[in-house]
């Protein structure tokens, strides 16, 4: 208490204990190289600066004179003290309470409409009810698959058939197979002449 009350600078070891700057080197001057509260071995480049106690001694000048004051009208506290108690449950008990109530109404009915609305969504009408399970599940069926089998060309299997052929093109094809006249005379003779067998005189065995 006594060095965060003086204006005096503080000097950090590396046995993180805290002297007086000048305490300290006082005490190294007098032939003593250790620290005086643990005895570790030091030397005067290894005194540092604490930044962390000079914060500590920047807000303690900044609320030290308040503490001060407060010491003087230490009497006033516990008048004080329920002047602000009476205030705050007046507060509460007028218009504070009756915000309080009026904002727990609003959650509880945006609570009870939202949930409403959800179950309204998830639930069928009366009208869907009726019309049977095929009916009241038929945002279930996928229609899509469906749809696009529709779209796809079917695919042939097996054999292909070969297109139908009109009557006038069947006429055609049998009259070219026909044969004409010329072709006819030409048969007969090459029927003629494969009938027509040499005759040898085959030898008599006997």
């Amino acid at each position: 208490m006594e060095l965060l009350s003086s204006s005096r600078q503080d000097a950090c070891l590396d046995c993180k204990h805290n002297f007086c700057r000048e305490c300290i080197f006082g005490h190294l001057k007098k032939n003593a190289s250790s620290c005086p509260t643990c005895h570790i071995p030091i030397f005067p480049s290894e005194i540092m600066r604490n930044q962390f106690l000079e914060s500590i001694l920047v807000a303690w000048k900044a609320v030290e004179s308040e503490l001060r004051t407060l010491e003087t009208h230490k009497k006033d506290f516990p008048r004080l003290t329920v002047d602000d108690m009476d205030r705050a449950l007046t507060h509460m008990a007028g218009s504070g309470a009756s915000q309080f109530v009026s904002t727990v109404a609003t959650q509880s009915s945006s609570s009870s409409t939202s949930s409403a609305s959800a179950a309204g969504a998830s639930t069928p009408s009366a009208t869907s009810m009726s019309r049977g399970p095929v009916v009241n599940n038929k945002w279930n069926i996928d229609t899509k698959s469906i749809l696009n089998e529709q779209k796809q060309p079917k695919r042939m299997t097996g054999v292909a058939s070969s297109p139908m052929r009109s009557s006038s093109t069947t006429a055609t094809e049998a009259h070219a197979e026909s044969p004409g006249p010329t072709q006819m005379t030409q048969l007969t003779q090459m029927t003629q002449m494969t009938q027509m067998t040499p005759s040898f005189a085959t030898p008599s065995l006997y």
